[in-house]
């Protein structure tokens, strides 16, 4: 008897001590819950459902909802389901800390569909998918924040302080509408972040750079034509000091607001966007490097031929110097597309048409220091020129070339210096013959005109014409 009343004894302390237990795992995910509830007020956002496991450590949420109207634009946006594991609850929290607090080891949202509605446009984009891994970062203060200015440079200095080890989205779609015009659409397989981005450290805003890519990007523009990238790379984007986005973010509002004031009243507002983009960049680098692979353009004019480039390089410093380099290799022509002289010439040198590459680096300083151009273009299999000209600039800001008519920009560029070489594989001999049939005449007479009226041409070419008519002497010889 006493056994079994001390049995009975022990049964009851485990079931009040698992009872308890159980109450205290479900009030904190209770109070986790509530908690997540209340980040999400503070966003404008709403979720059917929001249920916490705190054995396992995941979070799902159900249906979550947002929208906001913010300076004459209202936003809304659905995400079916939300699934968070490795969840840190430190992160609902707006204390502060040294080191930011852990959001997810991963994350997974399903069937995002995005809306914004202003006067001047509506434009709308779904994902299919989006996945995150390694994401730090303290949404309860960056909440707090979005509550008391949305477009504040307070909140997006905090939204910079993240660190995340990967993100990407699947099967992103966006179309945007403007009053009585066609739609521009876009889609991509992918997009997602070239590796980690940002830092934990809470004080840093390292998550102002970072590098992303694209795959099977495509976009339709009405009256223009379609456009297609097969991966595109963008390394080293810098975003903007928090206090520039602000600005830059309401100008864009008054951009929009002054679309229906007339052309005068948006060009203004236009411009004032433009001169707070470059203060904004003034003396950094934007981008190390912009990559397009497999590039396509089909115009929407019947019978135009497409653009097909292999590969696009492009850098960008407003630094000192200020740097532009563009590099195009692999730009597909077809001679169908050429005058009826290179038609009939041009297969017999090249069968499956020119295949041309070409690229230019800018390197421009200010108050006549030294600047220059370095050059080259070449179609394979029949010639390759590349030279450098030397010059300077008697302008105090490099704004101004953006602002002066051309004349006077000429007027203040200083040629100083200017070399060129030419590598024939038998570009001379496909003119001379494209010549030659529009003359009627034999490839050697045509040589001899060309020879002849060289001096004339060196003549009006100034200061670089006896380089050029060096040049053309060799060639032709």
């Amino acid at each position: 008897m006493k056994k079994g009343a001390w049995a009975a004894g022990v049964l009851a302390v485990v079931v009040v001590a698992a009872g308890g237990g159980w109450l205290a795992v479900r009030t904190l995910e209770s109070k986790t819950e509530q908690a997540v509830r209340a980040v999400l007020a503070e966003l404008s956002a709403t979720a059917d459902s929001v249920d916490y496991n705190l054995l396992d450590n995941t979070l799902n949420l159900g249906r979550v909802a947002y929208a906001q109207d913010v300076a004459g634009r209202h936003s809304t946006a659905t995400v079916e389901n939300i699934t968070v594991t490795g969840f840190d609850r430190a992160c609902l929290s707006d204390a502060s800390g040294s080191e930011l607090p852990l959001v997810a080891d991963s994350l997974v949202a399903s069937d995002v569909d995005i809306k914004v509605v202003d006067p001047s446009m509506t434009s709308r984009g779904t994902i299919a998918e989006i996945r995150m891994e390694g994401w730090y970062q303290n949404l309860g203060k960056l909440a707090a924040l979005h509550r008391q200015d949305p477009l504040g440079e307070a909140f997006f200095a905090e939204a910079y302080r993240y660190r995340m080890d990967m993100m990407a989205y699947k099967d992103y779609r966006v179309s945007v509408t403007m009053p009585d015009q066609k739609p521009l659409t876009a889609s991509m397989a992918m997009w997602g972040l070239l590796g980690p981005a940002g830092s934990r450290d809470a004080s840093s805003d390292a998550g102002r750079t970072f590098s992303m890519f694209m795959n099977q990007f495509r976009m339709e523009l009405p009256g223009l034509g379609v456009g297609s990238v097969e991966r595109a790379e963008l390394h080293d984007l810098l975003m903007p000091p928090p206090a520039s986005v602000s600005r830059l973010t309401a100008l864009t509002r008054k951009m929009e607001a002054a679309e229906s004031e007339g052309r005068d009243a948006a060009l203004k507002q236009g411009e004032a966007f433009l001169k707070e983009w470059v203060d904004a960049y003034r003396g950094t680098t934007p981008y190390k490097e912009l990559v397009l692979r497999s590039y396509a353009f089909q115009p929407e004019q019947e019978g135009t031929p497409p653009l097909l480039v292999d590969e696009v390089r492009h850098k960008l410093s407003l630094a000192d110097p200020v740097v532009f380099g563009l590099d195009l290799i692999g730009l597909h022509g077809s001679w169908s597309d050429m005058a009826p002289g290179w038609r009939e010439a041009g297969p017999a040198f090249l069968p499956d048409g020119p295949l041309v590459d070409g690229s230019i680096l800018l390197s421009l300083r200010t108050e006549r220091r030294p600047s220059s151009v370095e050059w080259s273009a070449g179609v394979q299999n029949l010639g390759r020129a590349e030279g450098k000209i030397s010059l300077e600039l008697d302008i105090k800001n490099l704004s101004d070339v953006l602002k002066l008519p051309l004349d006077r920009l000429m007027a203040n560029v200083f040629l100083k210096d200017a070399d060129a070489t030419y590598a024939d594989q038998g570009l001379e001999a496909l003119a001379l013959t494209v010549a030659a049939l529009d003359e009627g005449v034999s490839v050697e007479q045509e040589r001899d005109v060309y020879k002849a009226a060289l001096p004339l041409l060196s003549e009006e070419a100034g200061e670089l014409g006896p380089m050029l008519e060096a040049a053309a002497n060799i060639m032709l010889d």
